[in-house]
């Protein structure tokens, strides 16, 4: 259900069924702000051990609830993070649970050019999923460390022979290129968002030049 209310609304709200994951470009394309989603599930009764809720992917910035107490929250509401969202785990403590039927909420805000996105989400034992969100994320980080790694390679050592061979000036180009794309690339750092941020507008600087030079060639 669309709205902005800070706390679960009730069984009396205008719910929608949806399917997982939600991309909201094709449930509900051109839509911002916020969703409330509601999930059930039964228990044969109260755990004594921390459980958890696990999903891969929730963008832009979302809010956990177990039966209406929020347990988790991946950022602040209407602030946008520079990295987007990766998999998340949430504790959930025993005395949270019940025996038989228990809901779970997701607060979701999605802010403007950013494409909304829900994950499957899982309720499970602590243990077991916090395996999952470590395999997870090491996918993530080591495809991500490769990728910058090979990106600053190839600016570097194009960077490298461009500087004995000034003529070469697309050569130039594709290294600044390759450099600026680098620093796109998410990487678990305090310092990265920052450095990510201004590389944008080098990335866009080089494309503009590139296709410029083009022009030039095609027209002289």
């Amino acid at each position: 259900v669309l709205g902005d209310a800070p706390a679960p609304p009730g069984d009396g709200a205008a719910w929608q069924p949806v399917t997982l994951p939600d991309l909201w470009d094709d449930s509900r394309p051109g839509t911002l702000g916020y969703a409330w989603y509601r999930f059930r599930f039964s228990l044969p009764h109260q755990p004594d051990t921390p459980q958890a809720v696990f999903s891969t992917r929730m963008r832009t910035v979302a809010a956990i609830f177990v039966n209406g107490t929020q347990v988790g929250q991946t950022g602040l509401f209407g602030k946008p993070d520079e990295l987007g969202a990766s998999a998340q785990l949430f504790q959930i403590q025993p005395g949270l649970l019940k025996t038989g039927s228990n809901v779970l909420h997701v607060r979701l805000w999605v802010e403007p050019e950013h494409a909304g996105r829900l994950a499957k989400l899982q309720v499970g034992e602590w243990v077991a999923l916090r395996q999952a969100l470590d395999r997870e994320r090491f996918k993530y980080d080591t495809t991500g460390e490769i990728t910058f790694a090979l990106a600053l390679g190839m600016g570097a050592f194009g960077l490298s022979v461009w500087w004995r061979r000034r003529d070469q000036t697309m050569l130039g180009y594709f290294s600044l290129t390759a450099l600026a794309l680098a620093c796109q690339i998410p990487v678990d750092s305090d310092w990265w968002p920052a450095l990510s941020k201004h590389s944008i507008v080098t990335w866009q600087i080089m494309s503009t030049l590139r296709v410029a030079k083009y022009t030039f060639l095609v027209l002289y």
